[in-house]
């Protein structure tokens, strides 16, 4: 996998795709070095500059961009 702050280690690991959920889910160990240094904040300013998310798997590239893991919403007061 990478992200912002370059590649996280996935040896050993194993993984499944589940087309049914919109999650993504894994150990602390390997998902907290890819999501440091994503920070969005409450009114979504800087959203443009945040970087892409890689997760290859069998040697195919799968490319999160901040649309795909940003949930964005719009709360009325």
């Amino acid at each position: 996998m990478t992200g912002p702050n370059g590649v996280v280690d996935t040896t050993g690991y194993k993984a499944a795709i589940d087309s049914g959920t919109s999650l993504i889910m894994g150990p602390n160990t390997l998902f907290t070095p890819l999501l440091e240094g994503i920070v969005v904040n409450q009114d979504c300013s800087g959203f443009d500059a945040l970087p892409n998310i890689t997760i290859t798997l069998d040697s195919i590239d799968y490319v999160l961009t901040p649309a795909d893991y940003v949930l964005k919403e719009t709360i009325l007061s």
